[in-house]
């Protein structure tokens, strides 16, 4: 039978190992969020200005299918600045009142999220292409709508009121 080390052998042992990961991951992490930059600054220059959520993860308790569960990639404005973003979601559907929603910027997410995320950017893009066409679909019949309520107004407008 191995003789088992005492605790504070084994921390001693394993904490500069430990240190090393740490170093590793955080590396890896910063290569990560440097295309993630690249890919908001050039999505910030187009001026969308429309919100985009993808699945990438999901379903329900099994027990129930009541109680269920998402990750998100997304592209949205959170603390007043657009980009891509992660959300965490989950709850009852007998108590939406009760939804749990957690939302970051890509890189200030959890790991594990960043991860997940990255293997779902062509998806957020492809998704970005749909709502955007969709969201100038919107505008259009807005306008439209919004330039006959104007072409009422000035027939109905006293003359003093009407444009010149």
């Amino acid at each position: 039978m191995a003789l088992k080390l005492a605790p504070s052998l084994r921390v001693k042992n394993a904490f500069p190992k430990l240190t090393e990961a740490a170093a590793d991951i955080n590396s890896a992490s910063d290569e990560l969020g440097k295309p993630i930059q690249e890919i908001e600054a050039i999505l910030k220059a187009l001026n969308l200005g429309v919100t985009v959520w993808e699945r990438m993860q999901g379903g329900t308790n099994p027990h129930d299918e009541v109680c269920w569960w998402r990750r998100e990639i997304g592209y949205t404005k959170i603390g007043g600045k657009w980009g891509i973003a992660l959300r965490n979601s989950s709850g009852d559907m007998n108590f939406p009142e009760d939804d749990s929603v957690e939302e970051w910027l890509f890189n200030d997410s959890p790991r594990y999220m960043r991860v997940i995320g990255a293997q779902h950017l062509a998806d957020l893009i492809e998704k970005m292409v749909e709502e955007a066409h969709n969201m100038a679909k919107k505008i259009r019949a807005g306008s439209a709508e919004a330039g006959e309520i104007a072409a009422t107004l000035r027939e109905l407008a006293p003359p003093s009121q009407k444009r010149k």
